[in-house]
């Protein structure tokens, strides 16, 4: 299910780059309308791996004060890997296809949400009960993704976990 570029103007919008010197690094932004370039000016997290093979990552705020931390519990063939506030779970990112084109996002809550990033696609798409809720797209190069998040689930917890597949993607 493809959305409709036009009707998601009233969406939230996101970017999310790879810093490709350091491809530990992966910073979201937050996006005044779709086709922003300048990221720079609205940095809202910095998702920062404790090294290249570390099994955690620390979710920064604007400020570098840490927030969150993401732990990798499975690395391949199906990446596992939980939000985490302190002890609590916040959400559960699971890769459900060995070249990684199909994922869950499944929150503390219960809620599931099937993510596609198709083999051959520049695209994302987060589907809740047959409703997309997340579109989103290359722009300029697979190190920055654009994404627009429906208002009525748009949350900090949701923009970390498409930057955190975008850095599955296509960081190291």
């Amino acid at each position: 299910m493809n959305p409709n570029w036009d009707e998601l103007v009233t969406w939230h919008w996101y970017g999310s780059e790879i810093d490709h010197q350091r491809r530990q690094l992966t910073n979201v932004y937050k996006l005044k309308y779709k086709l922003e370039d300048d990221f720079d000016s609205v940095l809202q997290w910095n998702l920062q791996r404790l090294g290249r093979l570390a099994r955690e990552t620390s979710v920064l705020d604007a400020s570098g004060k840490e927030q969150f931390r993401i732990l990798r519990q499975r690395r391949m063939p199906y990446s596992k890997c939980l939000l985490l506030s302190g002890h609590e779970r916040l959400w559960t990112l699971t890769t459900l296809s060995i070249v990684r084109h199909r994922h869950e996002l499944q929150f503390a809550n219960g809620s599931v949400w099937k993510f596609k990033t198709p083999f051959f696609s520049v695209g994302v798409t987060a589907l809740e009960n047959n409703n997309v809720v997340v579109a989103g797209e290359i722009m300029k190069s697979e190190y920055r993704w654009i994404f627009a998040i429906t208002p009525s689930v748009d949350s900090s917890l949701t923009a970390i976990a498409v930057a955190l597949l975008h850095e599955h993607r296509f960081g190291a």
